[in-house]
C-alpha cells in the first residue's frame, strides 16, 4: 500500500511537474514576446530621440541663422552692404535713387534761390520761405495740379507727425541764426 500511496504520489507530481513545465514554457514565451516588443519600443524611442536631436540641431542653427540677421539688420545699411552681397545692388539702386533726389533737391533750391534774388530777396529769406512752404507740402495745402503736396504717395503720410516736428526744429534753428 504503501507503494500505492507512492505512486499517486508521484503520478500527482509528474502532472503538477508537466504543469508547471507549461507555464515556465508560457511565461518564457510571454517574456520573449514582451523582449521583442520592449526592443521595438527601445529602437522606436531611440530613432525618436535620434530625430529629436536633429530637429533640436536645425532649431539652434535657425536660431542663430535668425540672430546674425536680427544683428545685421540693427547696423546702418552700408554695413549690411558690405556685409552681405546681396543686400550690396540693392543698396547702391537705393543710393543712386536717394543721390538723384538730392541733387534734383540742391538744384530746385539754387533755382529758388535765383528766383529770390532776381525778385531782391536775400537767399536766406528764400531758405526760410522753402522751410515755411514744407508744412504746405505736408498739409495738403498746396495747389493739387502742381502735384507736390504731402498725400501723394505712400511715404509721407505715415510720417507726416515727424516730418512737422522736423519742420518745427527747422524754424527754431533758422529763428535762432536770425537772431544770432
Amino acid at each position: 500500500m504503501f507503494n500505492a500511496g507512492e505512486k499517486i504520489s508521484q503520478g500527482i507530481l509528474a502532472g503538477e511537474q508537466v504543469k508547471l513545465n507549461n507555464a515556465v514554457a508560457e511565461g518564457v514565451r510571454i517574456q520573449r514576446g514582451m523582449n521583442i516588443d520592449l526592443q521595438k519600443e527601445n529602437l522606436r524611442l531611440r530613432q525618436e530621440l535620434s530625430t529629436e536631436r536633429e530637429n533640436a540641431r536645425k532649431l539652434r542653427e535657425a536660431q542663430e541663422e535668425i540672430q546674425y540677421y536680427e544683428e545685421l539688420l540693427c547696423k546702418p545699411m552700408h554695413e549690411m552692404a558690405r556685409q552681405n552681397g546681396s543686400f550690396r545692388k540693392t543698396y547702391e539702386e537705393q543710393m543712386t535713387i536717394m543721390a538723384d533726389w538730392m541733387v534734383s533737391q540742391k538744384a530746385f533750391k539754387e533755382l529758388a534761390i535765383e528766383f529770390g534774388f532776381d525778385k531782391g530777396l536775400e537767399p536766406a529769406k528764400v531758405i526760410e520761405m522753402g522751410v515755411k512752404k514744407e508744412i504746405d507740402v505736408i498739409c495738403n495745402n498746396n495747389n493739387s495740379s502742381n502735384k507736390t503736396n504731402g498725400n501723394d504717395g505712400d511715404i509721407i503720410p505715415p510720417r507726416r507727425e515727424v516730418l512737422l516736428k522736423n519742420n518745427q526744429l527747422k524754424q527754431q534753428m533758422l529763428q535762432s541764426r536770425k537772431q544770432n
